[in-house]
C-alpha cells in the first residue's frame, strides 16, 4: 500500500489520465491474499485453507468464482466477486476483526478495509478461522481475503498486492490483458495501448560484516558447503526476526584461499585478549 501511495505521489498533479504499471495477465490461477505483507504471516505462511467438501468448484464452469467466504460451520466456498455479503475489516492497530454492518461485493469491501482499517481478513490457522467463525455466526456468508487471479508482475516479484477499481478487472474486450493506475485504482487496458509509464529501481548497496563463531565440536569440518548454508540461513531467520526486509541478500565471502572460515590460533585469541586488558592512557594521565 505505501508503494501505492508512492505511485500516486509520483505522477503530476495536472495529470488525470492512466498509467502504466507492471502488472500483467498470465495463464495460471492462483489462490492469494489480499494482506500482502509478508511479515504478517510470519513462519506459518500463507497456505492455510479450509474449503468446504468440493470446494473450490468455480461454479461447476458455470461461472467464475474467484474469491472466497466463509459459512457459518467456518468452511470456505469460492463465489464470484460482485455478490453483495457482510463484511469484517482486520485492523492490525488493534488486531481485530471490525464489522461493517453493510453489504458489499468483494472489490467494494477490500476498498473500504484498506480505506478504514487494514485489509480484508487474511486467515493463518485454525484459531484464526475459529475467532472469524464466531463473527459470522447469524450472518449467513462473510467475505474473507482469499482470491484468485493469473496476474503477474513484470519483475517477477510475487506480491499479491491487488487495488482494482469496482468491477475491474472485467475484460470487456477480452484483450484487456494489461493494468494502469487510473484516479487512484487499477484498471485493465489493451496491452497495444499508448500511454505514459511510470519506471522503478533499487538502490543497492552492500556491507561486509566480520562473524566471529565459536562451535562445540572441535573437529567441525569448517570446509562443508552445507555447513556454510546451514548457518547463513540460521543468521537470515535471526535477522529477519529482527527487522531485516526479505529483499536484503546475504552470502558468504570466499578469502584468497578459496575458504569461507579461517581458524583463529590459540596465540591469536590470546594477543586480542592482552589488547582487551591494555588501559587506554588520556594525555592527562601521561
Amino acid at each position: 500500500m505505501e508503494d501505492m501511495k508512492r505511485l500516486i505521489n509520483t505522477v503530476d498533479i495536472g495529470y488525470n489520465g492512466s498509467v502504466w504499471i507492471g502488472l500483467e495477465k498470465g495463464d495460471i490461477m492462483v489462490w492469494q491474499w489480499s494482506l500482502a505483507n509478508r511479515d504478517y504471516y510470519g513462519e506459518e505462511g500463507t497456505g492455510f485453507r479450509k474449503w468446504s467438501e468440493g470446494e473450490p468448484d468455480n461454479g461447476m464452469g458455470r461461472v467464475e468464482e474467484e474469491c472466497a467466504v466463509m459459512n457459518e460451520n467456518g468452511q470456505w466456498h469460492d463465489m464470484p466477486f460482485n455478490f453483495k455479503l457482510s463484511v469484517y475489516c482486520y485492523d492490525d492497530k488493534n488486531n481485530i476483526k471490525v464489522n461493517n454492518n453493510e453489504l458489499m461485493t468483494w472489490r467494494e469491501a477490500q476498498l473500504y478495509c484498506r480505506k478504514h482499517h487494514t485489509d480484508l481478513p487474511s486467515v493463518k490457522n485454525q484459531r484464526e478461522n475459529n475467532v472469524l467463525q464466531n463473527l459470522v455466526l447469524g450472518s449467513g456468508l462473510m467475505w474473507i481475503g482469499l482470491f484468485r487471479d493469473s496476474w503477474k508482475w513484470s519483475d517477477q516479484s510475487d506480491s499479491s498486492f491487488r487495488y482494482w477499481g469496482p468491477n475491474q478487472p472485467i475484460n470487456r474486450l477480452g484483450n484487456q490483458n494489461c493494468t494502469a493506475v487510473w484516479e487512484g485504482v487499477w484498471t485493465e487496458h489493451p496491452c497495444m495501448y499508448r500511454i505514459p509509464f511510470v519506471c522503478y529501481g533499487v538502490k543497492k548497496t552492500q556491507q561486509m560484516v566480520r562473524v566471529r563463531l565459536t562451535t562445540k565440536e572441535q573437529n567441525m569440518d569448517l570446509t562443508d558447503p552445507d555447513m556454510h548454508e546451514a548457518i547463513l540461513q540460521q543468521i537470515k531467520k535471526d535477522l529477519r526476526e529482527n527487522g531485516m526486509s526479505d529483499d536484503v541478500k546475504l552470502r558468504w565471502k570466499e578469502q584468497p584461499d578459496g575458504n569461507i572460515f579461517r581458524k583463529e590460533k590459540k596465540m591469536d585469541l590470546q594477543k586480542k585478549k592482552m589488547k582487551e586488558r591494555i588501559p587506554v592512557m588520556t594525555k592527562r594521565e601521561l
